[in-house]
């Protein structure tokens, strides 16, 4: 299978060296979405620099890459979660709409919402994701996208606010541009590129793009070169500095000092620490 990477919930104090997900008491990012539903307990979600208290009930959505951390804030947390790959994502058999609160982040947006009332419509389907992925049957892969699709529908409906319908020409532009620097960021790309087909100025697509996404699109570019250079130091043996020019930086410096600021950590601890490591796979599933 190579679709949504699903995890179990389990107690923090339960084996913690084995969690790839959810991690707890450090900054961290992942190179894929996910999705975290609090089942007990609270815990202390920062996501971006900004802190929320989840409780049960609360559902947390994070971009790929995005910094965050998760602190236990007694010993009865207990949580779903659920990473799922860019590619998954483009899959899904339901609209931008949906999965654009993975990615957007305008303002006044908030990470955490508040499911309490509807608990139990949301565990089941997070249940069954799990059990999909530890005893996968035929058309598993199909299975879980069914699943996702089926759970963002439901948040959609309990909180459509939570899901705006965005018709505006901001928002049409600014998804033209993110396709095109994801089809286009290993290249030596401009803003002025960027524009150019979208018939707009680099200063007004820097405008609408931060507005729409809360990122610049030179960030936006950044976080594709990124995304790309730890998949590739993970699951390929290619030289660290031809990654460095397979994702679009021109010198192994720039490249060495932006992944270390990023990351905490240098290309080369970076593959070391990560290789064989569940949470950079696209699937993987556990329970506590």
């Amino acid at each position: 299978m190579d679709d949504p990477a699903v995890f179990a919930a389990r107690r923090p104090s339960e084996n913690p060296e084995a969690e790839t997900g959810g991690s707890i008491g450090f900054p961290h990012t992942h190179n894929a979405y996910e999705v975290l539903f609090v089942t007990g307990g609270q815990a202390r979600v920062t996501v971006g620099g900004r802190p929320y208290t989840a409780a049960a009930g609360s559902v947390v959505f994070i971009s790929r890459l995005e910094v965050h951390r998760v602190d236990a804030l007694d010993d009865d947390y207990t949580r779903y979660y659920a990473t799922v790959s860019h590619e998954t994502l483009q899959r899904l058999p339901v609209g931008s709409r949906l999965t654009r609160i993975f990615e957007n982040r305008p303002l006044g947006f908030g990470h955490c919402l508040d499911f309490r009332p509807h608990i139990a419509a949301i565990e089941p389907l997070f249940a069954a994701m799990v059990r999909e992925c530890r005893q996968p049957g035929v058309f598993s892969d199909d299975m879980l996208r069914l699943l996702l699709s089926e759970l963002l529908i439901l948040f959609c409906r309990l909180k459509p606010e939570a899901f705006p319908v965005t018709f505006s020409r901001a928002a049409e532009l600014t998804e033209k541009a993110k396709q095109y620097i994801k089809e286009h960021f290993d290249e030596d790309l401009s803003l002025d590129e960027v524009a150019a087909p979208l018939l707009i100025s680099a200063g007004y697509l820097t405008h609408i793009f931060k507005q729409e996404t809360g990122y610049s699109p030179t960030k936006y570019l950044r976080l594709c070169r990124l995304a790309e250079a730890r998949a590739l130091l993970v699951h390929s043996r290619l030289d660290i500095t031809d990654i460095a020019f397979r994702v679009g930086f021109s010198d192994i410096g720039s490249f060495n000092n932006y992944f270390k600021a990023q990351t905490g950590q240098t290309p080369r601890q970076y593959r070391m620490n990560n290789s064989g490591d569940p949470s950079g796979r696209n699937l993987n599933a556990g329970k506590g």
